[in-house]
């Protein structure tokens, strides 16, 4: 059968309007809120320093822009 096997991951598939959700919270909030809704979740920007990141998209991952330890952007990919 094609279906999906128990020992598959879960996959969680991210809307960008649940993604949208995490702005305006503070980092390790907006971390905890992810994680526990069971998104992978990575800091792409804090205070103006853009880090390197992966150019793959999954749409399991949002994508954080911190200012002043507050989330002022969130996407997924």
């Amino acid at each position: 059968s094609d279906g999906p096997v128990p020992s598959d991951p879960v996959f969680t598939e991210v809307r960008a309007a649940e993604a949208e959700r995490l702005i305006g919270l503070s980092e390790s909030a907006a971390l905890d809120t992810a994680k526990a809704t069971g998104w992978e979740v990575r800091v792409v920007s804090r205070d103006g320093e853009d880090f390197a990141v992966t150019e793959d998209y999954r749409m399991d991952r949002v994508n954080l822009t911190i200012v002043d330890d507050k989330v002022t952007s969130s996407t997924v990919g």
